[in-house]
């Protein structure tokens, strides 16, 4: 599909949103191809599964840590 800019933005996020790829022209050159990100959904039960096996967080060791790098910076 190729699209004039100005004249049919709408119709290039239309596009990309359902899916397909766009080309977008300026006086029938092609100037840019946009393709559609694709996301995966991941459940959370395979999120918990992954992370099952991890050592529990502690926050007050992240906290110290933060701070050592960025310096102390607490409201």
């Amino acid at each position: 599909m190729q699209r004039e800019p100005r004249s049919s933005a709408p119709g290039i996020t239309d596009a990309v949103e359902s899916d397909k790829p766009s080309v977008t022209t300026r006086n029938g050159s092609p100037i840019d191809e946009s393709t559609p990100i694709r996301r995966r959904t991941v459940p959370v039960k395979e999120v918990l599964e992954n992370f099952a096996d991890c050592p529990p967080m502690d926050y007050r060791r992240l906290r110290d840590d933060l701070d050592a790098f960025f310096g102390e910076q607490r409201n």
